[in-house]
């Protein structure tokens, strides 16, 4: 006997009726217990909560990092106060349509004004912005809502205007002369 057969029968036909919703209800279901599980695991996994700096792994300590394109912005120092005033004129290698560094992995062989970061010079890098998650921890305080870390969405960084995206031009495309121009906020 053939499951066709077997269908004809009212009776395992309700059956068939009744698996098929509630198979759809387990779909449903299957799909919150997912949502839910992956939630748990990112709140075991916050180990910017309960790790320093210094005890992260390298991958923990990149993913630290929002892709805000923030500190690959070039800055001028005010000559009477010290205070450093930012740039609408990225590093040539920064990609801002995506904020990422086109040469990432030999960054500092391309770029002489590329600063290396790490737990000990972090509060000695002046232009790292308030918003920087290096730079949140070492102060004390939490990571913004926006960061992937924290909402799972590598493009809430962007979303939440925090990124550098769309809002600078890369240093290829400006005259050195006319950097003046370009700082932030003036």
């Amino acid at each position: 006997m053939h499951l066709s057969d077997w269908y004809g029968n009212s009776m395992v036909r309700s059956c068939v009726d009744r698996l098929k919703h509630l198979n759809i209800s387990i779909l449903s279901s299957s799909r919150q217990l997912m949502r839910m599980i992956m939630e748990m695991e990112q709140r075991q996994n916050q180990f910017w909560k309960t790790k320093s700096l210094k005890k992260m792994t390298k991958a923990e300590w990149e993913s630290l990092c929002d892709n805000c394109g923030r500190c690959c912005l070039h800055s001028v120092q005010d000559g009477k106060t010290g205070k450093i005033k930012l740039l609408a004129v990225a590093c040539r290698y920064l990609d801002t349509s995506t904020c990422r560094c086109l040469v990432y992995k030999d960054r500092f062989s391309y770029e002489r004004d590329c600063e290396a970061l790490s737990p000990d010079r972090i509060r000695r890098i002046k232009k790292l912005p308030y918003s920087c998650a290096y730079r949140s921890l070492v102060e004390g305080r939490k990571l913004g809502s926006w960061h992937p870390l924290v909402s799972g969405n590598p493009n809430k960084v962007h979303e939440a205007g925090i990124s550098v995206k769309g809002k600078v031009v890369t240093g290829v495309h400006v005259n050195p002369d006319d950097l003046e121009y370009f700082i932030v906020g003036k």
